[in-house]
């Protein structure tokens, strides 16, 4: 009996070589891993911004812990009390070197601006760029966020008097109550909100600078460094000058006691050298 093959015309049989397929399983591949990996780094800047709001929330909160107001009573020669106030608390207000503002702007958008412009002098390609100033963001939002919010916590847990709490608190006849519109400020002395956020963003500014062109580049890269690199390092620490200068001029405006700004800047150090150690050691 014989067997007749019919062919339809309706049928085709395609046939893919194996590199082809293997090539379209490579791309779909590498297209999901990009994708995941951007996922994975929005996420990351996501979770990182979360102290961010924490802060500003506590920046405006005005019940701190009240203080009595320091004052003493002594018998005059007519027979009358006369009220005696604390020095250390009765400075004269003058004004801010630097304000609010300004420090937001020297000690923390700058520094990130400049660090985000780096990202493509020292890395070549556009995925490295990319991963970098992710690395950058998320730094900046956590260390930042995370000194703020910590920093404004402690000032309205402490209640410490500020130099010039006599002239913000404007208290009453018995000195008992404050009349004063900006009495709460006059309670928020410790530690220095100036101190502690400049530090912080000034800080990771120069980790970065010594990171990429210092020491510790040369380290992470195993190439021989250039001679004068101890110097380069030495050098990319000098954005903490205007630092320094920044919780100077707190205590010569009479805004903090010394104690305030030393304890806001090892805050913000601490945090920052913490925080830049996780994402770039």
């Amino acid at each position: 009996m014989d067997l007749e093959r019919s062919d339809s015309p309706n049928m085709t049989t395609h046939i893919i070589p194996a590199d082809e397929a293997e090539a379209e399983n490579d791309v779909g591949s590498s297209s999901s891993s990009s994708s995941t990996s951007c996922g994975s780094q929005i996420a990351e800047v996501l979770v990182c911004l979360i102290p961010v709001p924490i802060g500003i929330l506590t920046e405006f909160y005005p019940a701190a812990y009240e203080r009595p107001i320091p004052y003493q009573t002594v018998e005059g020669d007519d027979g009358d009390q006369d009220i005696i106030r604390s020095l250390v608390y009765d400075n004269p207000e003058t004004g801010e070197t630097v304000s609010s503002v300004l420090m937001f702007a020297l000690g923390i958008a700058v520094p990130l601006v400049l660090q985000i412009g780096l990202a493509f002098c020292v890395k070549k390609t556009r995925a490295e760029r990319l991963g970098l100033i992710q690395k950058i963001i998320c730094v900046y939002a956590m260390a930042i966020g995370l000194t703020h919010s910590i920093t404004n916590l402690s000032k309205l847990y402490v209640g410490y008097l500020r130099p010039i709490f006599f002239e913000m608190c404007q208290p009453d006849g018995d000195y008992q109550e404050c009349t004063g519109e900006h009495s709460s400020e006059g309670r928020k002395s410790f530690p220095s909100g100036h101190a502690s956020l400049s530090t912080c963003g000034l800080l990771l500014f120069s980790l970065f600078l010594e990171d990429s062109f210092g020491k510790t580049a040369y380290r992470k890269s195993r190439t021989k460094p250039h001679k004068f690199v101890r110097i380069v390092s030495v050098l990319c620490y000098t954005p903490m000058l205007l630092a320094f200068f920044i919780f100077l001029s707190r205590v010569h405006d009479n805004y903090h006691h010394p104690a305030d700004v030393i304890g806001g800047a090892l805050l913000g150090g601490s945090i920052a050298s913490l925080i830049f150690d996780i994402w770039f050691s």
